[in-house]
């Protein structure tokens, strides 16, 4: 590839430079007794997350959604009635009780964070060398030429096979484009620079209609008990 160009197998416009999984935690906030509560509040992922402990012990409360479990704490403050499911920092920033902790369903679930920055102009028009790709994680997004023959995913999915490299997470979303179009993100192990997932990125691209690399990145996972 040409210095003088931008590196057609790297970030265009948008790339993720770390990661961050954060082990799920929430607790029951308020101002009274977890008895006189007869509201609850919080996000509606954060409620369903703490489903089967809400009907064990507080079946008798509607639950309430709010746009965040930081606001839920908000909205709460100086309601004897009201509950909300949010963090310990949401506790200590309004001043609210700690009713229960944790409340979380299922101890072992994680919210991963991205930080996400413009690829400058200079990054996109260089290719440097590749840096060691252990620890390493890359995220793609792509939608596949011709969705509706049959192995086509299986196809696509088979570059990394053959380059010996290992996918941690696939998931599909629905295009919105076209009725029974889908888009896949992929996470693979390893750094797109290194000559395996160069050749991997080289025979992905004809049988992709859109293909796009959000950068290869470290991910930092935070144990329960630093939280």
């Amino acid at each position: 590839m040409s210095s003088g160009l931008p590196n057609p197998y790297g970030p265009q416009g948008l790339e993720i430079v770390r990661g961050l999984v954060l082990p799920i935690r929430h607790a029951l906030l308020g101002n009274g007794r977890m008895e006189d509560i007869s509201e609850v509040i919080s996000h509606p992922q954060a409620l369903g997350q703490c489903g089967a402990w809400l009907s064990r012990r507080l079946a008798q409360a509607l639950q309430l959604p709010a746009p965040s479990t930081a606001e839920a704490a908000r909205m709460v403050k100086g309601s004897r009635f009201r509950g909300a499911i949010a963090s310990l920092d949401a506790a200590r920033e309004q001043g609210l009780n700690v009713l229960a902790y944790p409340i979380n369903d299922e101890p072992n679930n994680c919210t991963r964070f991205l930080l996400v920055r413009p690829v400058a102009a200079t990054l996109c028009s260089s290719t440097p060398s590749a840096p060691p790709d252990h620890g390493v994680i890359t995220s793609l997004c792509l939608a596949l030429r011709q969705r509706d023959r049959p192995g086509a995913l299986v196809e696509a999915l088979q570059v990394f096979h053959e380059q010996s490299l290992n996918m941690s997470r696939i998931e599909s979303r629905p295009a919105k484009t076209d009725l029974g179009k889908y888009v896949f993100f992929i996470d693979v192990e390893g750094h797109y620079q290194a000559e395996p997932f160069q050749r991997a990125l080289q025979n992905l691209y004809p049988i992709c209609e859109q293909l796009l690399n959000f950068g290869s990145y470290p991910v930092v996972t935070v144990a329960p008990e630093e939280i």
